[in-house]
């Protein structure tokens, strides 16, 4: 919570950032409603040329380019929970002798895959952005770049059921309307994301994440993968078009 107000404070300035924490905890959809205008009024020229950009791209299917299953712990398995020890063990053995490839990726090996903006590690290193934040700009990168299933590392998987979303160009948790009090309403679930190479969602989702780091130096919320994908959402028809056409699963 302090580290919660600090930011909104350190984004808005005193009066409004004190505002914005009440808010928070009195009506949180109206105060999610304002970091969305404000990040739509702030990035409006991107969401303009993205959505330009976008409308180019092809759709390729989650199957067609990449079986990666990208699953990340940024001290290395070595040094993990053991939950995540379990998870990552069990998805090798599900996907042994398969087409799926579980790619584990550490602080050392990511650069073997995605080589991020300097600034973004400048900020890794001071603390402006969090491991689990660093997590999110890595996971739309790389589904933007070669496609795949991304899996957190804290998600168990009961078996193989992988072939059933290849055929989907997006695919992710999504709850039926009403299911979810959250304000993106269940639409989608940020642990758990499979694409197609550049894939017009994780396209969008991954620049929009640089031009907010190489802008700010503070957290305007914990949740801002899913305030990017809701501003997404609203303002770029293509990647509505792509979440709605995810069928409701695993509630």
């Amino acid at each position: 919570q302090l580290i919660t107000l600090k930011n909104l404070i350190k984004f808005f300035g005193v009066l409004k950032g004190l505002n914005m924490f009440l808010l928070r905890y009195v009506n949180r959809k109206e105060y999610y409603n304002i970091i969305i205008r404000e990040l739509e009024n702030d990035f409006s020229d991107y969401l303009i040329s993205i959505n330009n950009k976008v409308n180019k791209l092809p759709l390729n299917r989650i199957g067609d380019s990449s079986c990666n299953i990208w699953v990340l712990w940024y001290q290395g398995l070595e040094n993990a929970p053991q939950v995540v020890k379990d998870n990552v063990r069990r998805l090798n053995k599900l996907t042994q002798d398969t087409k799926y490839k579980v790619r584990f990726l550490n602080k050392d090996n990511i650069l073997n895959y995605l080589a991020l903006p300097d600034y973004i590690n400048e900020k890794v290193k001071k603390g402006q952005i969090t491991l689990t934040h660093l997590s999110d700009i890595i996971r739309a990168g790389l589904l933007s770049k070669y496609g795949g299933i991304w899996l957190d590392s804290t998600c168990y998987v009961k078996k193989n059921n992988f072939d059933l979303i290849t055929k989907y160009h997006f695919y992710t948790q999504k709850y039926k309307p009403g299911a979810s009090t959250f304000f993106n309403e269940g639409k989608w679930s940020g642990f758990f994301m499979a694409s197609g190479q550049e894939n017009p969602l994780e396209v969008y989702l991954y620049n929009i994440f640089l031009i907010y780091w190489k802008k700010y130096n503070v957290l305007i919320d914990y949740f801002l993968i899913d305030v990017f994908l809701e501003i997404g959402y609203r303002k770029i028809p293509k990647v509505k078009k792509i979440i709605d056409q995810v069928p409701y699963n695993n509630p």
